[in-house]
């Protein structure tokens, strides 16, 4: 278990600083209690630095079950989260082991070797989800509605990407 963690809100997201001895044990129950409060925060991102961490490295069940536990977590919680993992190696796995299994089983999260690397893709997909939310807002604002299928812009849409005729 990690001998200290802090968690304080940074802009959009939340910081997890973890430091001291990782046994294999309790970072489980620091990243359960980071989703927390980032759902109650109404925050949609959680940057994990692990960086201060030194200890074993974890074996390949112990990543499954930690990829799998963050992909179980967020599930659960309803909450389309992302969360960047910083670490160095040997805790960070090269092959990114859990990282894929947390992806695989529906998890938003990434693993990097670097802060500023980590903050960066948490800014981008913030980016994007608000640009997203901005367009809608505008449609409903303007009265654009997608075009029903059938329509002359439906057809249009629907041939999109489609070869020209020869």
């Amino acid at each position: 278990m990690p001998a200290d963690f802090k968690m304080k809100k940074k802009g959009d997201y939340l910081l997890v600083t973890c430091q001291g001895a990782y046994d294999g044990t309790g970072l489980k129950d620091v990243h359960q209690k980071a989703l927390d409060c980032a759902v109650k925060e109404d925050l949609r991102a959680i940057l994990v630095d692990t960086t201060g961490l030194h200890g074993h490295a974890p074996t390949a069940m112990e990543r499954f079950d930690f990829g799998a536990a963050i992909a179980d977590m967020q599930r659960r919680n309803r909450s389309a989260i992302w969360i960047a993992f910083v670490g160095k190696e040997p805790l960070v796995d090269p092959g990114r082991f859990g990282e894929t299994v947390a992806v695989h089983r529906g998890g938003f999260a990434k693993v990097f070797e670097d802060v500023d690397e980590a903050a960066a893709w948490i800014d981008e997909r913030l980016a994007v989800r608000d640009n997203a939310k901005e367009l809608s807002r505008a449609r409903s604002r303007s009265g654009l509605r997608r075009p029903p299928p059938g329509s002359a812009g439906g057809q249009l849409l629907s041939q999109v990407g489609s070869n020209p005729p020869s």
